[in-house]
């Protein structure tokens, strides 16, 4: 900045009178005119002058002269009068302290500027930041709704597929229903197939005739009747059949004993399904069950087991023939009479008896087996009758008390009991058991005889008991 000390000619420089006014910049010119007219020349040869300093000892006259030609002209210079040293002095201090006031308006202004700036800053960069959330968000939202819409879609379809399914599923079912009943009904109309319905307990609600003279009855209202309003009596496994639908198990096509009016056992062939219109019957769950009458299979088993002892008598004799040859006369017919006395009782039908007659009658001849040192017992259930010989089951009852006496060397107690149980098939099976208890129990031990014996009775053997305190030879032989 340029400055004018306007003067006279004999007043000091006006470098060294402003000397006190550096501070305002080093930019600061200090050019010293003399007169007012040297000073009118200076401001219009020098544009870049902005103030005039008049020293005291500028005439009045002159310097007024001064101010009337810068307003002429229109400057924009401004004219500070100096009186004096001292006013120089001070109006340097308030220049000073001006300029200080500035540097400190400047300082908090720029200090604000850097705040504002650096608000602005973080501002920018938080907006950044949420502009940034904010397109994760949208991009989120809108994959969101695209996978939502994909799963609507899914949905559908699914949907759709099941609804599709399910009226397959019905028309099959339909068709199955319809297939079913038409087989029951002509298995009803089948004179070897029994049809009957029954509750969950077994009372028997309504049959076929064939199901009632299967079982021994004159007609289908005599048979329900004779069920009452409790279980009825011909069909012991009807619970094990309740048992295995209420587990979801299938029961078709099943061998299983019934039992006839009359006490005697027959096997059939059983199938068994919960009827599905149990609305129709007041809410009360019924059991449909079918019977197909195997008594033909039966007799040609029994006749298949004749036709192989009939076989075997053949084969002894054939073995026999050259000592009938050898023999004597006398030795020669008493062979012969054995062999016949073979073939007969071998060819002897087996029949239906019971086995704790058969034991009742064997008690003397058992209690002599099993010896004085044995205290014999017998406990005899309620059993069905057994389809074998007289004679193989009697040798039977002997063969078992002896092997189950000879596990008793020291004596004890010998306990002969009979019962009946139903096998995985609902037949029903006669259990003889024969349970040796005292000191030194041995295990039973089943000779050739015994083992030979159960199988002519069409009976199977098996053992258990506890080392050194039971043993027990169980025999369980077909009803």
């Amino acid at each position: 900045m340029k400055v004018l000390y306007v003067t006279t000619g004999d007043a000091p420089d006006g470098a060294r009178v402003l000397s006190d006014l550096v501070g305002l910049g080093p930019s600061l010119e200090v050019v010293t005119v003399i007169g007012a007219a040297g000073a009118l020349e200076a401001v219009r040869t020098n544009p870049g002058v902005r103030a005039l300093f008049v020293a005291a000892s500028v005439p009045q006259k002159e310097a007024l002269a001064l101010i009337s030609g810068l307003r002429r002209d229109r400057s924009p210079v401004a004219i500070v009068s100096i009186i004096d040293e001292a006013e120089a002095n001070k109006l340097a201090a308030e220049l000073r302290e001006s300029q200080a006031f500035e540097r400190a308006l400047r300082d908090r202004d720029r200090e604000e500027l850097a705040s504002v700036t650096r608000a602005l800053r973080e501002e920018q960069e938080r907006r950044h930041v949420l502009e940034i959330t904010l397109t994760q968000e949208e991009n989120h939202a809108k994959a969101e709704v695209s996978r939502l819409r994909e799963d609507v879609a899914k949905a559908a379809d699914r949907l759709h597929q099941i609804a599709h399914n399910t009226l397959l599923l019905q028309r099959r079912l339909e068709l199955e229903l319809a297939e079913r009943v038409a087989e029951r009904d002509r298995l009803t109309e089948n004179t070897l197939t029994g049809h009957a319905v029954f509750t969950p307990e077994g009372r028997l609600l309504r049959c076929s005739g064939t199901f009632a003279t299967l079982l021994g009855y004159e007609n289908a209202d005599a048979a329900v009747a004779a069920g009452g309003t409790g279980a009825f009596p011909g069909t012991p496994d009807h619970a094990e059949v309740v048992r295995r639908l209420d587990k979801g198990q299938p029961v078709e096509r099943v061998t299983s004993t019934l039992r006839r009016a009359d006490g005697r056992s027959v096997r059939v062939m059983t199938s068994a399904v919960t009827l599905a219109d149990a609305e129709a019957h007041g809410g009360r769950r019924e059991i449909e069950r079918l019977f197909v009458d195997l008594s033909g299979q039966a007799a040609a088993e029994k006749e298949l087991l004749l036709a192989r002892r009939l076989e075997s008598a053949g084969r002894l004799a054939a073995e026999m023939a050259p000592q009938i040859e050898a023999a004597d006369p006398e030795r020669a017919s008493a062979l012969v009479r054995q062999l016949l006395t073979f073939s007969r009782q071998q060819a002897k039908p087996a029949g239906y008896l019971s086995l704790n007659d058969a034991i009742q009658r064997l008690e003397p001849a058992v209690r002599q087996i099993a010896g004085g040192a044995i205290e014999l017992t017998l406990d005899l259930g309620s059993i069905e009758p057994v389809a074998a010989g007289e004679e193989d089951i009697e040798q039977l009852v002997l063969d078992v008390v002896s092997a189950a006496s000879a596990c008793l060397p020291l004596g004890g107690r010998l306990t002969i009991g009979t019962s009946f149980e139903t096998d995985s098939s609902f037949v029903l099976n006669t259990t003889f058991a024969a349970t040796a208890a005292g000191y030194g129990v041995l295990p039973c031990v089943t000779s050739a005889s015994l083992i030979r014996h159960a199988a002519k009775c069409g009976g199977t053997l098996r053992t258990s008991g506890e080392a050194g305190r039971t043993s027990t030879l169980h025999v369980n032989l077909p009803c």
